[in-house]
Order: structure tokens, then C-alpha cells, then sequence
């Protein structure tokens, strides 16, 4: 048994008694198309079933009302009803789309054809229309739309970062670099061949022959350690119709800002480089004074002075036998400063051997050891756990024998000594060694990672001064940087940046 719903059936004018015709019948059943006829006015005459679901009206409502109520108002004010009727009748037919109004005050995106009608002797006898409903369709093609000029605006953004990221990968000289990416970065601009490009950092600078007298101008800064090295100028010398107060998109900008990050990364890579390559320089040319220059006279010195001391003891009263002991310390000292020196040039020579490193764990190996070492010593030792990094296991150990043993030492006369290991939880790749210990005058900090550079006098507190030029060399080779800050009398911090092995961290590894 049928169970439809009801549904109130078309109404078609047809004279009193007479058969309707079965091609007008069909015509009322069609549910796709709006189908109705208007008289010579434009008033409505016959109304069928897809007008019915498309407009909203049922026929007895519509029937007899003149075909400008289904327009906006916009429309009347403009005429439209009126001006589309006479062209079907000067044209024959007229297709037209617009905006339309069902019945309970919604627009549509409406197809339309109007049909002038002629009797047989040629004289007008009223008006055939079909509308369609686009609405949905329009929608389809205006995210199409949309969808394709987001996409193209990705392409031009990611042609412009590959363009810079294949000029990085060449590693060209700076200046040349920057050239590179000015002419790469039009690629990201909606106004390509109306853009100019002007870049400069430090020393380096490049810029178009041709530069607009008037326009507006987009600057983003290239920062470097917190301060300005330069900048990314963009400028349009013509502007997009109407959008001179937008002349430069949210995305624009973004990839622009992006650019800079990388001019920033690279010349801080560079420098890092540029650092690394001197103190290489500077350690071959230790490495030979120590192997050609310093290891035989040492010798000879300590061993003269050693057999002056075991054979001719009596030849030497108590002041000369002091003086004898003060040569043996020295030439002591300096060979523990030339043994320095050579792991040094090892340590920069050895090659990288990358992976996960739990810092954490290292420090508490370190810390046993300086306990062992000296267990008069009542230190409190606080260590974050789980601090992994990427990096050479045992050149790291040597970075904290080298820091925790400065906290260490340096926090011998604290009433309560205090050694801390942690990560800065507002920087993921900042790691931090921090003691309450003597501290030293933050103006000398510029010394501090120099090679024999020393703050504190051997009395007060031994050493050979090689070690932080150690941490530094280490650091960066894993490409990181370190730094310090102190007041004498207050501790001292020690920050390393290191890139975090996150995946071990969160236990996903």
C-alpha cells in the first residue's frame, strides 16, 4: 500500500469543459524547472509544480499577481520586471540570471527565459517562463573559485620559498644571497611585475636600479640576536583598483616574514661558521707550537731540574731547594696547559657521532664523579629530568665535566653551595647550568670564552683557562651558541643552546 505524502496538485488555466492537453499536463509535473505562463501584463496565468517547489507559492496564491513579486527590491528600483518583458517582446527571448525572492522572503540565484508568445495572426498573446534554481551550483563555483586563487596564491608562496631556500642550499656569498632572494620574492606577491625589492644586513645590501618615487611600502626587520641587522623593503609603485589601505595581503606578509626568519638563520649559521672556521685556524697553529715548540724544552726543563733535585739535594740550601720546587710546579702546570691544548684540537678534529643524549642522566654521572674526587664537599645538586638533546654523547660529557666542574669550584666558599641543571621553560632549546657561587664582574663576560682568559686568579681558584674555549668549540659544532651571565659575589648561569630530542622526551622513542 502507498503511503506518499499528499501534495496539493498543480492548477493550470484551461477553458471551462475543455480536455487539457497531455504535453500541458507534463509540463505542470515537471519539479526541476519553474514553468508558468503570463498574460500581455505579466501577470501570472498558470503555475506548475516545479514553480510551486522553487518559489514557495502554491498556485491560488500566485495566480493573477504580477511577475515582479518574485524581484528584489533592487531590481524594481531599477526597472528590471518592466525592461525584461519588453526586450522578450522586441527579441523574441531573453535569458537573463539574478537574484530572485521565494515566497518566505529568500533569495535565490535564478536562470531565466522569457518567451514572448504570438497567436497566429502575429499579435502578442502572452509570455512563457523558465526558471531554474543555481543557487546551489553558483555556490559550487564560487568555492571553486575561491579554492583555485588560494591554491594559485599557495603555488607563487611556495615557488618564492623554494627559490630562497635552493639560494641558501648553494651557499653563494652574502651579498650575492640576498640578490637571490630579492628576485625570488615577487614570486609571493599578487602584483609580481608592479613589485620592487630592496634588501640589505649588515655590510650587504642589494636593491633594484629603479626604485618608486611614491607608493606605499612594506619594511619587515631582520633581527639578529634581538637587535635589528637589517631589513626586506617591498615596495608597489601601482597599487591593485581600491586597495591601496590593503596593498599588501595577511599571506603576503607572512611569507615575507618567513624570508627574513631565514635570512636571520642563515646569517647566524654564517657567523657560527665564520667562528668556528677562526678557532680552527687558531688551534692547528696551538697544535703545532705544542708539538714542535713547547713539548722538548718542558721536557728537558723537568727532567734537569728533577735530577738536579735527587742528585746534588746537599748542593742547595732551603731557599734554593724552594726555588727548585717552584721550577718543577711550573713546568708542571705548563704541561697540564699543553695536554689542555691537545684535546682541544682533538675535540674539534673528531668526528660527530649524532643521536638522542639525556643530558640528565650525563650530569649525574658527572656529579658522582666530582663527589668521588672530593667527598668532604656537601653540595646540593638540583637536575630536571628527562633533558634530552641531539648531539655527540662524549663531547657532551666533556661540556658538563667542564661546566659542572666550574660550578663546583666556583661555589666552594657558598655557606650553602647550590648547583642547578635545567631547560628555560619559555625556550625549549635553552638549557641552563647555575651555581650560587663567586660569580664574576658581567663587564669581563666578553673574556670569558677566551682561550687562557681567566677571571679569578690561580690562587683563589685553579685552572687552566682552556676550559670554557672547550664548551664553546663543542657547542658549536652541534650548531648551537652559549653564553654567561653573573655579578661577582652573586653565582654565575651558563645557557646552552642545543637542538631538543623531542620524541625521546615524550616517550615516543
Amino acid at each position: 500500500m502507498s503511503h506518499d505524502v499528499p501534495h496539493e496538485p498543480p492548477v493550470a488555466v484551461h477553458p471551462r469543459g475543455e480536455n487539457p492537453d497531455p504535453f500541458r499536463l507534463l509540463v505542470d509535473q515537471v519539479r526541476e524547472y519553474a514553468i508558468f505562463m503570463l498574460d500581455t501584463g505579466g501577470h501570472v496565468t498558470s503555475w506548475n509544480e516545479g514553480a510551486k517547489r522553487i518559489k514557495g507559492y502554491v498556485a491560488n496564491e500566485i495566480i493573477g499577481r504580477h511577475v515582479s513579486s518574485f524581484y528584489s527590491a533592487e531590481d524594481h528600483a531599477d526597472g528590471e520586471p518592466e525592461r525584461h518583458l519588453e526586450q522578450a517582446k522586441t527579441d523574441g527571448q531573453v535569458e537573463y540570471e539574478g537574484w530572485r525572492i521565494r515566497r518566505d522572503g529568500t533569495r535565490f540565484w535564478a536562470n531565466v527565459v522569457l518567451t514572448a508568445i504570438h497567436d497566429d495572426t502575429g499579435t502578442l498573446s502572452g509570455f512563457a517562463k523558465v526558471t531554474r534554481d543555481l543557487t546551489a551550483q553558483r555556490a559550487s563555483e564560487a568555492e571553486r573559485e575561491r579554492l583555485l586563487r588560494e591554491t594559485d596564491k599557495r603555488l607563487r608562496e611556495l615557488r618564492c620559498l623554494h627559490r630562497v631556500a635552493e639560494a641558501i642550499r648553494r651557499e653563494p656569498p652574502f651579498g650575492e644571497l640576498l640578490e637571490q632572494i630579492a628576485r625570488a620574492i615577487p614570486d609571493a606577491l599578487r602584483e609580481p611585475e608592479q613589485a620592487r625589492v630592496a634588501i640589505r644586513f649588515d655590510e650587504h645590501a642589494w636593491a633594484p636600479e629603479r626604485w618608486p618615487e611614491s607608493g606605499i611600502q612594506l619594511t619587515e626587520p631582520i633581527r639578529q640576536a634581538g637587535t635589528d641587522r637589517g631589513a626586506i623593503i617591498i615596495a608597489y609603485e601601482h597599487f591593485p583598483a581600491g586597495d591601496h589601505d590593503a596593498a599588501f595581503s595577511q599571506e603576503e606578509r607572512e611569507t615575507i616574514r618567513s624570508v627574513a626568519v631565514a635570512v636571520e638563520e642563515t646569517a647566524a649559521r654564517q657567523q657560527r661558521t665564520r667562528e668556528l672556521e677562526r678557532y680552527a685556524r687558531e688551534l692547528e697553529s696551538f697544535s703545532y707550537s705544542v708539538s714542535h715548540d713547547l713539548r722538548a724544552p718542558l721536557r728537558a726543563l723537568d727532567g734537569f731540574s728533577r735530577t738536579l733535585a735527587r742528585k746534588y739535594p746537599d748542593a742547595l740550601d732551603e731557599r734554593g731547594r724552594d726555588y727548585l720546587q717552584r721550577i718543577r710546579n711550573a713546568s708542571q702546570r705548563m704541561s697540564d696547559l699543553i695536554d689542555a691544548l691537545l684535546r682541544l684540537s682533538r675535540i674539534s678534529r673528531q668526528p660527530m657521532q649524532w643521536k638522542p643524549v639525556d643530558l640528565s642522566s650525563l650530569a649525574g654521572e658527572v656529579i658522582q664523579e666530582l663527589r668521588d674526587a672530593d667527598p668532604g664537599r656537601a653540595v646540593t645538586v638540583h637536575c630536571q629530568p628527562r633533558l634530552y638533546v641531539w648531539g655527540d654523547e662524549p663531547l657532551l660529557r666533556i661540556v658538563l665535566q667542564n661546566l659542572l666542574g666550574n660550578a663546583w669550584k666556583f661555589s666552594r666558599h657558598a655557606d650553602r653551595p647550590v648547583i642547578e641543571l635545567g631547560r628555560d621553560p619559555d625556550h625549549r632549546n635553552r638549557y641552563y647550568v647555575r651555581d650560587n657561587g663567586s660569580g664574576f664582574d658581567s663587564r669581563y663576560v666578553d673574556r670569558l670564552f677566551g682561550a687562557f682568559q681567566r677571571l679569578h686568579s690561580e690562587a683563589e681558584f685553579e685552572g687552566t683557562g682552556i676550559g670554557l674555549v672547550t664548551v664553546k668549540r663543542i657547542v658549536l659544532r652541534h650548531g648551537g651558541s652559549v653564553w654567561a651571565e653573573s655579578e661577582a659575589g652573586a653565582g654565575a648561569t651558563f645557557w646552552l643552546e642545543l637542538r631538543p630530542a623531542k620524541a625521546v622526551e615524550d616517550g615516543n622513542e
